[in-house]
């Protein structure tokens, strides 16, 4: 038996057809913060509609500043209607609203409650 092949010069498309992006992924960026840095650079990466991924691990050993960091970030985040997760032990996840719920609802399992709860801190 032969076999049959599809017609591949027959599309649905027309080569004129205009081809509209519906929903581009976010991009993602990662920092790794040796001291406490202005949020505004991190938040318009999440204004922009990217991921971010911040290591916070450097600045740990400055407790003092490490809250006051969290603070601002959970403050501006608000306003901003992003979602704030620790994501290790060591890093922030900063997702704006326009990331898909499944990526902004990720809950890893071997994380302190002491770390999770220094973003609960109001």
């Amino acid at each position: 038996m032969a076999k049959k092949k599809k017609d591949m010069r027959q599309s649905n498309t027309s080569s004129k057809d205009e081809v509209k992006v519906v929903n581009s992924p976010p991009g993602v960026k990662f920092y790794s913060l040796i001291d406490v840095v202005q949020t505004e650079r991190i938040l318009s990466e999440v204004e922009n509609g990217n991921l971010v991924f911040l290591n916070i691990g450097r600045i740990a050993a400055f407790p003092e500043r490490k809250t006051e960091f969290l603070k601002n970030l959970k403050a501006t985040s608000k306003q901003l209607r992003a979602t704030l997760k620790m994501v290790s032990e060591e890093t922030v996840m900063v997702a704006p609203s326009s990331v898909p719920i499944e990526i902004r609802s990720l809950s890893p399992e071997k994380i302190n409650k002491d770390k999770v709860n220094e973003l609960k801190m109001e």
